[in-house]
């Protein structure tokens, strides 16, 4: 009996392959950007995630959306640190002037 030969699809990508599973789509990513900049306090990615209804096999793309793109690439969140007796620690993400701008801007 013979397989199937993939086919891809329409994002170049093949159908029900792992990769096609867990990246983020248009909606997600904007659900993402929504939720940082309604939000009032830092928030770390789990929160985010559970806020912008993201299916939690897909919080490595989250992480790597919000870390390497919008930190990075249009620098549009940060990360944002507390001063404890310590040293500083990790407090989480917020959305800065110029992500919240971009936002505006688009809807």
């Amino acid at each position: 009996m013979k397989t199937e030969r993939l086919q891809r699809g329409d994002d170049g990508g093949y159908a029900n392959s792992i990769a096609s599973l867990i990246r983020l789509d248009a909606g997600e990513t904007r659900a993402i950007r929504k939720v940082l900049a309604k939000a009032q306090e830092p928030l770390h990615i789990s929160a985010i995630g559970k806020a912008a209804g993201i299916d939690p096999r897909k919080t490595g793309q989250l992480s790597e959306f919000i870390s390497n793109y919008l930190q990075n690439t249009s620098r549009e969140v940060q990360m944002c640190f507390e001063h404890t007796e310590r040293g500083k620690r990790f407090t989480g993400w917020r959305m800065t002037e110029h992500g919240k701008d971009l936002f505006e801007h688009v809807g």
